[in-house]
């Protein structure tokens, strides 16, 4: 997975085979704050039912925090115990590094909750699938572009 950037992903359970998991299927990263994940949880669940139909394929939410403490750790694990698939928990991926341009340039995260679909060889092949999730809903699944 080339064009990944290094996370520590963590699911609900395990810690320790993940990178085996994930490392051949195609991913649904799900970037957003904590305050703006709550309100796609519909879209991601009905993404989880499809992906649940085929196993070559994973949810994995990225939320951006600017400084976990007490409260955002709280809000955070509130938000994950409704998930059922996995999470990446990155201190090192902040708020304010979101707008670095090499941050911003690669993910295109503009504070505004995104959905990048990846391939299992790496490749974007969906900068942000939620509006095209908004207009055609599970139905543009796989969320390809067209020139993808």
């Amino acid at each position: 997975m080339n064009n990944i950037p290094n996370l520590p992903v963590v699911p609900k359970t395990m810690s320790r085979f993940i990178s085996c998991v994930l490392r051949w299927k195609d991913l649904f990263l799900f970037f957003s704050s904590l305050d703006t994940c709550g309100p796609h949880l519909p879209i991601l669940e009905s993404i989880n039912a499809k992906v649940g139909e085929r196993k070559n394929y994973e949810i994995v939410w990225i939320p951006v925090v600017e400084e976990w403490n007490g409260k955002e750790e709280k809000e955070f694990e509130e938000l994950r115990s409704k998930m059922p698939w996995y999470t990446a928990k990155c201190s090192c991926l902040r708020k304010s590094d979101m707008k670095n341009p090499n941050v911003c340039d690669l993910w295109d995260y503009e504070d505004k909750p995104i959905l990048v679909v990846i391939n299992s060889y790496g490749d974007v092949k969906n900068a942000n699938a939620l509006p095209m999730f908004e207009e055609k809903g599970i139905a543009a699944f796989p969320f390809h572009t067209a020139g993808n």
